[in-house]
């Protein structure tokens, strides 16, 4: 009984090519609404909690991580009740498999960019050191950031890279000129809502904010463009995550979006070409890894 139960709710499902623009357009509005409603009833009491010293991040810290958390869980709520999908499907095309490897191996090398940018960012690791934080704070930060990263990078996939390209090509993700066009989109509204980040209202001149601003543009286009060479969301989600755990939970930089107990500490000054060059940087290691792959034909393509 229970067999012909799931058999029947999987026959129910909408493949992705089914799935009408007004039910995209249902699903953003739908999660977006109740992302807010959960912050407003759960992540925003934590404001009331002050803590000091080493321990002063942890209130805002779990209120942003808990508000993406609810988005998240919405997202896949939304997704099974009213576009009759599943999040894997979603992320990874109807009927496809994940490629662990290729997800091992694009986050090995998104690390290996990441490390070599920011020890040329910092002027040759000169402004890196060991945290002053103690053992325990850090480990708290490493467990709230395994905990809650994953959640709120596929959150940001979904909503600024998946729901554009899945609109724009359904289960087959192919450069197309819909999906070129859909992919920009969503790359301008991954900066435009990444600019109320501090690390970007923080520079003086207009110059400043225009390539901090490209920083974005620059990071957006990279994961829109490794999805369409892979066929899937899944290279984006990879990158992703591993960028911004490492921004949260590993090394840390006074004056960006999240301040933890990090492992380490960057006591440089965050700046606009720095930002641009580090993302730059970060990514080509990635460029290469595609350019190689596409040269001898062997893009695991959905």
């Amino acid at each position: 009984m229970a067999a012909k139960k799931r058999a029947d709710e999987k026959d129910a499902r909408l493949s992705l090519d089914e799935i009408s623009l007004k039910r995209w357009v249902a699903f953003l509005v739908a999660d977006i609404l109740g992302l807010v409603a959960f912050a407003v009833v759960v992540a925003s009491p934590l404001k009331l909690v002050q803590l000091e010293g080493e321990w002063a991040w942890l209130p805002s810290t779990l209120m942003d991580f808990l508000i993406f958390a609810g988005g998240f869980i919405f997202a896949v709520v939304f997704l099974r009740k009213v576009c009759k999908t599943t999040l894997r499907a979603f992320l990874v095309g109807d009927g496809e498999d994940i490629d662990w490897r290729q997800c091992g191996v694009i986050a090995l090398l998104y690390v290996l960019g990441a490390a070599i940018a920011d020890f040329v960012g910092s002027g040759f690791g000169s402004s890196l050191s060991l945290s002053h934080a103690g053992a325990a704070p850090v480990l708290a930060t490493l467990l709230v950031a395994v905990v809650f990263t994953w959640m709120q990078t596929t959150w940001e996939e979904i909503i600024f890279r998946g729901l554009f390209l899945r609109w724009a090509c359904g289960n087959k993700i192919a450069p197309t000129a819909r999906c070129v066009a859909a992919g920009l989109v969503g790359t301008i509204v991954f900066m435009a809502m990444h600019l109320a980040n501090p690390e970007v209202t923080a520079q003086s001149g207009l110059f400043d904010v225009v390539v901090a601003a490209a920083a974005y543009f620059v990071a957006g286009a990279s994961l829109f463009a490794l999805d369409v060479a892979f066929g899937n969301l899944m290279p984006g989600c990879v990158c992703h995550l591993v960028n911004n755990f490492i921004s949260f939970a590993i090394l840390s930089q006074a004056g960006t979006a999240v301040v933890m107990a990090t492992v380490f500490v960057d006591s440089s000054p965050v700046t606009a070409p720095g930002m641009l060059a580090t993302t730059v940087v970060g990514y080509l290691p990635l460029y290469i890894y595609v350019a190689v792959k596409a040269k001898k034909g062997e893009l695991a393509r959905a």
